[in-house]
């Protein structure tokens, strides 16, 4: 049986690496909220941003509706499996399926796939 090793994380890099990514998440909120033409978003604050890796797994999110929670890791994976490597730079994903955590019609989430240097880097979200 091997031993497990331990990683080192350096207590700098870990502050300066959570800091972009709270600082990302507050842009990705502030942003849905000057854009949003419906009060659901600027005022309910009915959302969820997230970010996820090409994987795809979840890097972030938002802290804004807890339900979101349980839905967003389930319905990313069933995007990235539907569409597979048919995933391009510029597209932009909407879905509501009910099998994958549209609770409702007007429950959805949508996808933007973010490219770096011609692959698949990240993907941003929103529930």
């Amino acid at each position: 049986m091997k031993a497990k090793r331990k990683a080192k994380v350096d207590p700098i890099t870990l502050s300066v690496v959570r800091g972009v990514l709270e600082t990302t998440q507050r842009e990705m909120t502030l942003t849905l909220e000057k854009t949003a033409r419906s009060s659901v978003f600027n005022l309910a604050h009915d959302y969820s941003p997230a970010l996820f890796n090409a994987k795809p797994e979840m890097i972030l999110q938002g802290q804004d509706i807890p339900i979101h929670l349980g839905s967003l890791i389930p319905a990313m994976k069933a995007v990235a499996r539907y569409f597979g490597d048919d995933i391009h730079e510029g597209d932009l994903i909407l879905h509501n399926d009910p099998a994958f955590g549209g609770s409702h019609a007007i429950d959805t989430c949508m996808y933007k796939p973010v490219f770096h240097k011609g692959k698949l880097a990240y993907w941003t979200v929103c529930k």
